[in-house]
C-alpha cells in the first residue's frame, strides 16, 4: 500500500528523485493535480472575500426615523396652479387651486445598504381644494411614492414617482401621470419640481370644450406657485412627526 502523505513528500523531492513505480508515478500525477486544484480554490476564496469587503466598504446604509409599517406625517403648500401646455392647437389652459395639503407615511428605520436609491422610502398623497378656472373643478390624486436617490449634507434629493391624478372640469376627465423631482431639507420643507408630468383626455364634446381642441389630445403639465413662470412647490411639514432620512 502506498501512503498518500509519504507519496506527497516523495513527489515534492528534488528533480533528481523520481517515484519508483508506475503506480507511484500515476499517484504523483494525481497529487500534482490535487495541489493545483487546491491553489485555485484558495485563490478563488481570496478574490471573493476581497470583492465582498470592497462592496461592503463602498456601500452605505439608508436609515430614517420612520417605522416598518410607516409613520404618518402631514404637510401644507401654497396655492397651486396647474398649467396644461396644449400642442394642437398650441395654447395654455390653467387651473388654480387655493388649498393644497398632503398626507404621507415614512418607512424605516433601516433601508437598503447600497450606493443607490431607497425606492419608496415614503408615500405622499396630495389633496387640492378651491380649484377654479371660471368654475369649480375637482382634482383627485392617488398615493404617490417618494424615492430618495442621494444626499448632500442634510438635503436629500429624489423623485415623486407614480403620479396619477385626474382633473374634472366641464364634464371632462383629464388624466395626469408622470414623475417629479423633489428635495427635502430633513427638517420641515419638501420642495417638488415643476416638470415631468403629462396629461391626456378623450375626444368628447365636453373635453373639446374644456381643453380648446377639436379632438382628444395630450399636453405637458407644469405646476407650481406662479403663472407662466412656475416655481417649485414647497410643502411645509405641519405634523409633530418630522421625517428624517439619512444615507451614511
Amino acid at each position: 500500500m502506498i501512503v498518500r502523505g509519504g507519496l506527497a513528500a516523495r513527489c515534492t523531492q528534488a528533480a533528481g528523485v523520481t517515484p519508483s513505480s508506475m503506480a507511484e508515478r500515476s499517484l504523483c500525477k494525481e497529487e500534482r493535480m490535487f495541489r493545483g486544484f487546491a491553489k485555485v480554490l484558495v485563490l478563488g476564496a481570496t478574490v471573493v472575500a476581497a470583492l465582498a469587503s470592497a462592496s461592503k466598504a463602498s456601500a452605505t446604509n439608508w436609515t430614517s426615523n420612520g417605522s416598518a409599517p410607516g409613520t404618518a406625517f402631514s404637510a401644507t403648500a401654497p396655492a397651486t396652479r396647474f398649467e396644461f401646455h396644449v400642442t394642437n392647437p398650441s395654447h395654455l389652459v390653467g387651473v388654480a387651486c387655493t388649498g393644497t395639503t398632503a398626507t404621507g407615511r415614512l418607512l424605516g428605520p433601516t433601508g437598503p445598504i447600497n450606493t443607490g436609491a431607497w425606492n419608496g422610502v415614503a408615500t405622499l398623497r396630495p389633496s387640492y381644494s378651491g380649484c377654479v378656472a371660471g368654475s369649480g373643478f375637482v382634482v383627485s390624486c392617488a398615493e404617490q411614492q417618494l424615492d430618495a436617490i442621494s444626499q448632500a449634507g442634510s438635503v436629500v434629493t429624489g423623485t415623486i414617482r407614480g403620479i396619477d391624478c385626474t382633473l374634472g372640469m366641464f364634464g371632462c376627465t383629464i388624466t395626469m401621470t408622470g414623475n417629479l423631482p423633489v428635495t427635502y431639507n430633513n427638517v420641515d420643507l419638501l420642495t417638488i419640481g415643476t416638470d415631468g408630468v403629462s396629461a391626456s383626455w378623450p375626444n368628447s364634446g365636453n373635453c373639446r370644450l374644456a381643453m380648446g381642441t377639436t379632438a382628444g389630445g395630450i399636453a405637458s403639465v407644469t405646476w407650481g406657485t406662479a403663472h407662466l413662470s412656475p416655481n417649485p412647490l414647497p410643502y411645509t411639514v405641519t405634523s409633530s412627526f418630522r421625517p428624517r432620512i439619512s444615507h451614511n
